[in-house]
């Protein structure tokens, strides 16, 4: 050591200093780690390509949807890192009907972010109900965002939206406790949390698309909240579904969209329904034989 100390720990050796062996390896090193790169990099793609190609066939072209879905996925989100959870699929008021009570979408209005109006000009009376006079006559501006951007439907009433909650699999899904193997995201007093959803975040549903728009994206019940009870469970007589050709939007609880193809197997849509099902999505086919109309 130097009479410099310490400092000599952190100066560069001399070339002169290094022994032949050392400065010999140099070339081999340099191969070595070449060898290393080109080997993950050919890991990496072969990996990318199975994940895509094996997502491929349960989901159609992505990119396809306008920016509402993306819209409501935010809010959804920011209320989950504010509550720890998830809305209700309504908000329980003694004396109301689910049918009656305002449904998740007052609740997550407040969370877009982005949007000067998310929140309505004057606060909803919940205790009326959401077809009270009053609530009625709330500002109608912050609806536009619960449009599927893409649908030229014409609506009839002007709080029509065309977004639905999913409650999992069966008639009764909206109802059904939490955890429940058959219960999904939304129920009409049920919250969830990204840790209860152990099928993953990225396998789940939370929202899809309506058929028809609903009657008020405020109303509480089947308008805002349903299940999958028969089959075919897109386009089918529960009523979700698209209108397009794109395929019908799918907004997962990790916040992605995707577009999911109406002919899917019908078990790949009872996966992706429910929270905790523990089905594996990976070994379904995406065009099964099984369209008898046979459902929960």
């Amino acid at each position: 050591m130097s009479e410099s100390g310490g400092d000599d720990l952190f100066r560069a050796p001399a070339a002169a200093d290094v022994p032949a062996a050392v400065s010999g390896s140099k070339s081999v090193s340099a191969t070595f780690l070449l060898t290393c790169c080109v080997l993950f990099v050919t890991v990496a793609a072969a990996l990318f390509i199975a994940v895509h190609f094996a997502r491929a066939p349960l989901f159609g072209p992505p990119g396809r949807f306008g920016g509402n879905i993306r819209h409501v996925s935010l809010a959804l989100l920011n209320y989950h890192d504010t509550f720890d959870s998830f809305p209700p699929g309504t908000v329980a008021v003694p004396g109301l009907t689910v049918d009656q009570q305002f449904s998740w979408a007052v609740l997550t209005a407040p969370f877009m972010d982005g949007i000067n109006s998310g929140r309505p000009k004057a606060e909803p009376r919940l205790h009326d109900g959401w077809a009270s006079p009053y609530n009625r006559g709330l500002d109608l501006d912050v609806v536009k965002y619960f449009h599927d951007s893409d649908r030229p439907t014409p609506r009839a009433d002007p709080w029509s939206g065309d977004f639905v909650g999913i409650a999992g699999m069966g008639a009764d899904a909206a109802v059904l406790p939490d955890g429940h193997p058959r219960a999904g995201v939304f129920g009409y007093q049920r919250t969830t949390t990204l840790a209860s959803i152990t099928d993953g975040a990225s396998n789940t549903m939370m929202l899809s698309t309506l058929m028809v728009p609903n009657h008020s994206i405020y109303a509480g019940g089947r308008e805002t909240v349903r299940g999958f009870s028969q089959r075919p469970y897109l386009n089918g007589p529960d009523g979700i579904g698209s209108d397009g050709s794109r395929g019908v939007p799918v907004l997962l609880a990790d916040g992605s969209v995707q577009a999911l193809k109406p002919e899917v197997d019908p078990a790949v849509v009872e996966a992706l329904a429910t929270k905790a099902g523990g089905e594996k999505i990976s070994i379904y086919r995406i065009f099964g034989s099984t369209t008898d109309g046979a459902g929960y």
